[in-house]
């Protein structure tokens, strides 16, 4: 299976292409100015068994940041490459998580700073086991609580920052994030997917930063599953 994400900058638009299978999540940049033109550019694996990118953002020509996943001991941990004007490099700065961990979306934002940027990535951690709706493409980790992870350094250095650890979670099953955007400093949205624990549907997740902490809006849901 094949999943495709895109970050446009000015004329530079940027495709990370996903292919399930061992080895492979692959980057590919392209001038948007001559779409008949386009280059594959090696991007690093740290894992020998499974490497994935989910989400891009495009800050600037020299910073563009890619997050995902990679298979260590046996269980998926948060994987992030960044773009710095010549080659994509793997980012080691980040922070511990247990279990079964992902980075599903990142997005950007200038700072509070003139020629700042913040970075958010969002995703989950703690799973004690992992599975995936091929149909849907939805991934399941069970028991996983959310993970929201900031850079202010386009994407060098990552913190899980100490206003929302532990993240609010509204249940004490499965808490997964899928999506983020940013509309400025204070106002960033992120959204997902919660279960409570035994047979439950699962119903959808919306969170917000004020620039100060994460809290829970609710969002509506139909009848059956739901996931934003």
């Amino acid at each position: 299976m094949s999943k495709r994400k895109l970050a446009l900058l000015g004329n530079l638009l940027v495709i990370i292409g996903l292919s399930i299978g061992p080895m492979l999540g692959g980057v590919r940049v392209a001038f948007a100015a001559d779409p008949s033109f386009w280059t594959i550019t090696p991007s690093p694996n740290e894992s020998t068994v499974a490497n994935y990118l989910w989400g891009v953002s495009a800050v600037k020509s020299g910073c563009v940041v890619a997050v995902g996943s990679k298979s260590t001991g046996g269980l998926l941990k948060p994987a992030i490459q960044r773009w710095d004007g010549i080659q994509w490099k793997a980012v080691l700065n980040q922070p511990f998580v247990d279990g079964y961990a992902e980075l599903n979306s990142v997005t950007s934002v200038p700072g509070h700073s003139p020629n700042t940027y913040i970075l958010w990535a969002v995703g989950y951690k703690g799973g004690v086991s992992r599975t995936e709706d091929i149909a849907t493409g939805v991934a399941e980790a069970r028991a996983a609580t959310t993970l929201i992870e900031r850079s202010e350094d386009c994407g060098m250095n990552w913190t899980r920052d100490n206003s929302v650890d532990p993240n609010p979670n509204p249940s004490t099953g499965t808490n997964i994030l899928r999506g983020v955007t940013a509309i400025n400093a204070r106002d960033v949205w992120a959204v997902g997917y919660y279960q409570g624990e035994g047979p439950s549907a699962r119903q959808t997740l919306t969170e917000h930063w004020d620039g100060n902490q994460w809290t829970i809006f609710p969002s509506p849901n139909l009848n059956g599953e739901n996931y934003l």
